[in-house]
């Protein structure tokens, strides 16, 4: 799960005004990058990345990582052929991000209207590769909104399991939406429960997939403001997301039970300052035990750091072993 924390103001953000130059930067510009991209254009997300992956300053691992994320932006983007080749390159590779990829390969095959590869694919997923997703994502796009609504929901069942929070958001997110064009009597209950699992999460697309949900629950309703609603949750979506929080302490939750849902407050909670500290230095051990020199830019990577105390930097994320793909 990727949760909010601060890195260096946009002004001094290394491969904007300069080229990379160290792994430090090269690192920090990484961690940037996949920090805006639910926050800025992808385009703008594609050529960052493209940047450190063309510096080859990076660790193969790092590397990769930036080659998938870049692959899935381009998808956003509708570059469907240079997506498929960036990911095909890093499952191919058979590393961490492996699972990922073939899910990602699986969507760019629905995409394509090419249903019978995007079914084939999904079905080899497996847990690990969020199979019961893809399934019900290939399923919605058939018209099968039952099927789809019943996918989702062993999706979420699976990520509860795993502990997973971001995952089970989505899986429940997609299965109100499908409700909501099939079953309004019980899309309501379900649209609760999948802005309950939201509360404190930073997640734009998932968000924003549960609000066109309300909208499909009330169509056909005698609500007068039905129209001016749509109109403003298209601008929503074309527009560019606010900035992210600054770094705080996370609030204690109770773990909400899809039998009883409530209407949960849409805040957005920066919680993972201690996690950013463990993972960057992951991040950075991969780095330095690939025997690459640091230098004097190191620096930059120990300022992030110091994040964790003062929660003025301006913004970063930290990665997890749990996403949302």
């Amino acid at each position: 799960m990727w949760e909010p924390l601060p890195l260096p103001s946009p002004a001094h953000r290394p491969g904007e005004n300069a080229g990379l130059e160290t792994a430090a930067e090269a690192l920090v510009e990484l961690l940037s990058a996949l920090a805006r991209r639910q926050h800025e254009h992808r385009i703008h997300t594609v050529s960052r990345l493209g940047a450190v992956i063309g510096s080859g300053l990076l660790p193969a691992d790092l590397a990769e990582m930036a080659l998938y994320y870049q692959a899935k932006a381009q998808r956003d983007l509708g570059h469907s052929a240079v997506s498929r080749q960036g990911m095909q390159a890093v499952a191919d590779g058979g590393g961490r991000l492996a699972p990922a990829t073939r899910r990602g390969l699986a969507h760019l095959a629905r995409l394509a209207g090419d249903f019978p590869t995007a079914l084939t694919t999904a079905e080899a997923l497996g847990r690990e590769g969020r199979g019961r997703r893809v399934l019900g994502d290939i399923w919605w796009a058939h018209a099968r909104a039952g099927r789809a609504a019943a996918a989702y929901e062993a999706a979420r069942a699976e990520a509860e399991e795993d502990g997973n929070a971001g995952e089970r958001a989505i899986g429940q997110a997609h299965r109100a939406l499908a409700l909501a064009f099939t079953d309004p009597a019980q899309a309501g209950d379900e649209i609760l429960f999948a802005e309950q699992l939201l509360s404190g999460l930073d997640q734009r697309a998932t968000t924003l997939t549960t609000k066109i949900a309300v909208l499909v629950w009330d169509a056909g309703t005698d609500d007068t403001d039905f129209d001016d609603r749509a109109d403003l949750m298209r601008a929503e979506i074309t527009v560019p997301a606010s900035p992210l929080p600054r770094c705080s302490s996370p609030s204690p939750s109770n773990t909400p039970s899809p039998g009883t849902p409530t209407r949960s407050p849409r805040t957005s909670t920066a919680s993972g300052c201690s996690l950013w500290v463990a993972t960057t230095s992951w991040l950075y051990s991969l780095v330095v035990g690939s025997g690459t020199d640091l230098g004097e830019s190191s620096r930059s990577v120990t300022l992030v750091f110091d994040c964790e105390e003062t929660g003025s930097c301006e913004t970063a994320y930290a990665l997890s072993s749990h996403g949302q793909n």
